[in-house]
């Protein structure tokens, strides 16, 4: 009774703090661009979300300690933490942001649930993965709701479905309660990134654990309905996005292999050839025919980017470091990487501290993963209940091969976007990892080593926790710019998109306009115009060109735009303040208020259009 008075009066305190964190962020709203949303958010509702989540993790852990089947109070910690990660990833909700990554692929994407809605169709030359556009054009449509609205909340709401789907998925192959616990804990400790913007890839990977749980259930005899409900998701993925369906197909062709291992060594007398092994060559059959009618053609075009072209001498670079944004097209994923870190430690960044604050939570996890392997090895002669377990580590080690495989590549993207697949096997080993820990205290050391046991996996899953918090958002933690777009930047865009010469270039940092123009202009409107597409827009040269020239338009040929973000005013600053000598200093922007080559045409505190006249 102690015990349970005891939670209820932690969880009650944690869920006051996270409705004290709400009313703080609140009331707190964004008035112009931030660097870091956790530098504006007050510290009064980061210490209440931090705390009530700790709070949330304490109260699993300390049940899964306690042992008590009949016991349900961690559904209580679950709830809490629920909580605490969905108001974190609504912060840019509740402080008023207009957009988040407006000027990236979310940009675009809602551009296209745009054009779905006024045309009821989309271009299929130009989109492979149509299913978040359709939903969100339905549920846009059914509900009333605006497409921007949904753009801010669907990846929330898929958040919260992730941890929900990995507590099923752990419940699913794990053999006790408190395994499961501790796995849906760790689960909602270390959440995949990039989450909060729209993205296609980003909602499929959230959806991706309820795949496996329902696999996992295909492997039960006679669970037709498990099936069925797994061939509809097969279905789904292949117009979900292309990655999820790679990994997907990986999982099939790994998971009934490693099984069909286990049993071997289990040595049992079981059938080797089981009905989950022939449903699973099945399925992975349909997932391979579909995906070939559908993505074929897209195959076809990108083809070219998987064999790396010559790569370049960088011993030839005499000057200093190759800057990697200055590499040519074709190299590998190996070469970019390496030029990336020359360069940054050339310039004082310590990579290992960048790594470790990146793929450290993962690392832990992988760690742990690792720990199980034996644990399992051991029982998996005298167990089959096991075999689903130890079948993770097929998929673990194919993925692991396929990122380091794809690294000697060109693909046009990046292979560390499969590690999230990584995350999620590992985050259910782990979780047996962090049991066997717990019982072992307990079983062999005594009462005050199992207490002491159970504060460390408590530790370790709060402080995994807290660096995937300040992971969620790109921040100067992260070495990366905010995604926030401003009202006053869309305003600016859409002026200038409407009033432009046409038959002009335009130039800027952290400048798409063809992601503006995806939502800020009709079909027609764009169809008629290409003004705004890459290959007619450019960077800027570093310190506006002030280094090589007293006035900027000397360093251009043709008239141009400038078009200024308040991001690049404060980027070098806040973000990379040791480069901001090399590229961008606030007395550049205060050169061009007097060069009487350039001439302001637009500015609403968020934008600035500028007019260059070319003088050379």
């Amino acid at each position: 009774m102690a015990v349970k008075t005891a939670t209820k009066v932690v969880a009650t305190v944690g869920f006051v703090l996270v409705a004290v964190a709400v009313v703080s962020a609140w009331s707190s709203p964004a008035t112009g661009y931030e660097s870091s949303i956790y530098w504006s958010t007050p510290p009064l509702a980061w210490g209440c979300l931090l705390f009530s989540i700790a709070c949330g993790i304490a109260i699993i852990v300390y049940e899964a300690y306690r042992k008590e089947e009949r016991s349900n109070l961690w559904v209580i910690g679950f709830i809490l933490i629920l909580l605490g990660n969905t108001v974190i990833l609504s912060l840019h909700i509740l402080r008023g942001y207009a957009m988040w990554n407006g000027s990236g692929d979310a940009g675009w994407h809602l551009g296209t649930i745009q054009d779905i809605i006024t045309t009821s169709h989309f271009a299929r030359s130009e989109l492979f993965y149509p299913v978040t556009h359709i939903h969100l054009a339905q549920l846009s449509q059914v509900l009333d709701i605006s497409p921007v609205t949904l753009m801010k909340w669907v990846p929330v709401s898929f958040a919260l479905l992730y941890m929900v789907f990995m507590y099923f998925l752990a419940k699913s192959i794990l053999r006790s309660k408190s395994q499961v616990m501790l796995a849906t804990a760790a689960a909602t400790a270390l959440m995949p990134g990039g989450i909060v913007a729209l993205s296609p890839n980003a909602l499929a990977n959230l959806a991706f654990p309820m795949a496996l749980f329902l696999l996992f259930k295909s492997f039960s005899p006679g669970a037709w309905q498990w099936r069925a409900l797994f061939i509809l998701t097969l279905c789904l993925f292949p117009v979900f996005h292309q990655i999820t369906t790679v990994a997907l197909a990986i999982m099939l062709l790994t998971i009934p292999l490693a099984r069909l291992l286990s049993a071997k060594l289990a040595q049992n007398g079981r059938k080797l050839i089981d009905g989950g092994l022939k449903f699973s060559m099945v399925a992975l059959l349909i997932l391979l025919a579909w995906s070939g009618l559908w993505l074929f053609p897209a195959m076809i075009g990108a083809s070219s980017t998987l064999i790396p072209q010559e790569e370049p001498s960088l011993a030839e670079q005499a000057a200093g470091p190759v800057i990697p944004s200055q590499l040519p097209e074709g190299v590998s994923h190996l070469t970019t990487l390496t030029t990336q870190i020359n360069y940054a430690q050339y310039y004082g960044y310590s990579v290992a501290v960048q790594f470790f604050k990146v793929y450290g939570d993962l690392l832990v996890y992988i760690l742990l993963a690792l720990i199980a392997l034996p644990i399992l090895w051991r029982g998996i002669r005298s167990r089959a209940d096991i075999r689903n377990l130890a079948s993770l580590y097929g998929p673990l080690g194919a993925i692991a091969l396929l990122i380091v495989a794809l690294f000697f590549t060109a693909v046009d993207f990046s292979p560390m976007r499969f590690a999230v697949y990584i995350a999620i096997v590992c985050t259910i080993l782990g979780g047996l990892t962090l049991y066997k820990f717990i019982d072992w205290a307990t079983s062999h050391h005594g009462e005050w080593l199992a207490r002491i046991a159970t504060f460390f996996v408590a530790v370790l899953l709060v402080g995994v926790s807290m660096n995937s918090i300040l992971k969620a958002y790109p921040s100067p933690y992260t070495l990366s710019p905010s995604y926030q777009t401003t009202q006053a930047e869309i305003d600016g865009m859409d002026w200038f998109l409407h009033n432009k010469d046409t038959g002009m270039n335009s130039s800027g940092w952290y400048y798409a306009p063809y992601r503006y123009a995806a939502f800020l202009l009709t079909p027609d409107e764009r169809g008629q115009r290409e003004d705004f597409l890459g290959n007619v827009t450019g960077s800027l040269p570093f310190h506006l060109g002030y280094d090589k020239y007293p006035m900027m338009g000397q360093g251009y040929e043709e008239d141009t735009y400038v078009v200024l973000r308040e991001l690049n005013r404060v980027h070098y600053i806040d973000v990379f303040p040791r480069m901001a000598e090399l590229r961008l200093l606030p007395s550049d922007f205060a050169k061009m208020e007097h060069d009487p080559s350039v001439d302001r045409l637009y500015a609403n505190g968020g934008l600035e259009i500028w007019y260059v006249h070319a003088t050379d």
